[in-house]
């Protein structure tokens, strides 16, 4: 999922709802191809299972955790990543041979979205073998 601030549209590059969640319109395309060239040489790329969402952008907004395929069509945005997630990544960044960081994972500038930022980046920082 290109999983960053940008233009608003209702669906991902895998076609499932976004809500009001901010996707880049220009960067689905890439997407997209990056997820096919993947499929071509049996790369495994890893989604997230659950969102965060929230009902504003703000310190004070109302949450929820919905499964990312299941993210309603309503104004809540998805801010970070949920806990699912959280365990699933983490658990496949030990056999990871290559891991590409773009920039944090959530709105981390408010602490209720900074979980899956914090937990991914001190997790990536264990001692790796």
């Amino acid at each position: 999922m290109i999983w960053r601030r940008g233009t608003r549209m209702k669906k991902n590059d895998k076609g499932h709802c976004v809500a009001s969640s901010l996707l880049e319109r220009n960067e689905v395309d890439v997407a997209k191809s990056i997820m096919a060239y993947a499929g071509e040489k049996n790369v495994r790329l890893l989604f997230p299972r659950d969102v965060m969402m929230a009902d504003k952008h703000g310190a004070n907004a109302m949450t929820k955790v919905v499964q990312a395929t299941r993210i309603p069509d309503d104004d809540w945005m998805g801010l970070d990543i949920g806990p699912d997630t959280i365990k699933f990544f983490s658990k496949n960044l030990d056999s990871a041979k290559t891991i590409v960081w773009n920039g944090p994972i959530g709105v981390y500038e408010f602490d209720k979205f900074a979980a899956g930022t914090k937990a991914i980046a001190e997790k990536l920082a264990e001692e790796r073998e």
